[in-house]
């Protein structure tokens, strides 16, 4: 499934701290919609003869249904990776989760022969249809962004960050869609799209702080002179 890193990194950074320690230095490339557009075409290529009209309607006009049903895209990654019915009253929802559900079922119940391998990860007892799903598409995910950073040079892409990864910014095509196209170009074969990142700028640090250095100095007597100068415990 997914990268995780091995103890603390940028990838485990609250996404504004991100943002302030190296939106400055690196550019956010995301897979839009990811899992979604997988599950499409592991459907167009396992299952040729299911409907996911539902799906693909929600793939090529997701801001529109989330804003005119009023929903977020967690509601909708919700629907696809639980095996509870969506309580709804809404009938495009009810049908797409219907379609999410079928989903689940085939790959657990129905696996190809390709995905043969994959029935190691049938271990969950909770929910186990769409963990199970869960499970390939996080697989499909990682494989496609491993694919994905094998075009760029390796002292470039810095952190994974789940289904997208940070490039720096000295990379030398400077343009932003025209690595845009690149990616895309790159991920074709999955109709995976990608998007630029905004780094979040909200935090900042104040006027008039003055951050002191410690060159060559321990962390014992770093610590004293901080908490006598900047911080202090009065209760308990």
């Amino acid at each position: 499934g997914r990268v995780y890193s091995d103890g603390f990194s940028v990838q485990n950074l609250e996404y504004k701290i991100r943002g302030f320690l190296v939106g400055e230095y690196y550019n956010d490339f995301d897979m839009s919609n990811c899992h979604n557009v997988i599950l499409l075409y592991l459907i167009k290529k396992y299952y040729p003869n299911e409907e996911y009209k539902y799906l693909e309607k929600y793939i090529n006009n997701r801001a529109d249904i989330l804003k005119k049903y009023n929903i977020n895209k967690k509601t909708v990654l919700v629907m696809l990776n639980s095996n509870k019915k969506y309580n709804s009253n809404n009938k495009y929802l009810l049908k797409l989760d219907k379609e999410f559900k079928r989903f689940q079922y085939l790959f657990y119940n129905e696996l190809p022969k390709d995905l043969d391998n994959y029935k190691v990860y049938q271990i969950e007892k909770q929910n186990k249809e769409g963990s199970f799903m869960n499970k390939i598409l996080t697989i499909f995910e990682n494989k496609i962004l491993q694919e994905t950073i094998k075009h760029f040079p390796i002292d470039c892409v810095s952190s994974l960050i789940f289904d997208g990864f940070h490039l720096d910014k000295n990379y030398h095509i400077k343009d932003t869609d025209e690595i845009i196209n690149k990616l895309n170009d790159i991920t074709k074969e999955y109709n995976i799209m990608w998007a630029l990142k905004p780094p979040d700028t909200s935090v900042i640090i104040d006027e008039g702080i003055v951050i002191e250095e410690f060159d060559n100095k321990d962390y014992k007597s770093i610590k004293n002179t901080f908490e006598e100068n900047h911080f202090m415990i009065e209760n308990p």
